[in-house]
């Protein structure tokens, strides 16, 4: 599936990629807006830090946040 964005076509992965570049986001709120499970967001996170991005993980409350480091 692709979310539209400003007339152009998003990939799951590149709307993901987008949301954390925002900001720290709880797994919870991907999953939701993604419509994944959390391994799904997990991996999908793998697979974008092993491709050189640079994704950091924090704890607060219980919840793990997770954002794309400036």
């Amino acid at each position: 599936d692709a979310a539209k964005t400003g007339g152009a076509i998003m990939s799951k992965r590149e709307s993901l990629i987008e949301e954390l570049r925002r900001g720290w986001i709880p797994t919870e709120t991907l999953m939701a807006m993604l419509n994944w499970k959390r391994t799904t967001v997990r991996g999908a996170l793998s697979s974008i830090k092993r491709k050189g991005v640079a994704v950091e993980a924090r704890r607060v409350g219980g919840l793990t946040e997770y954002r794309i480091a400036a």
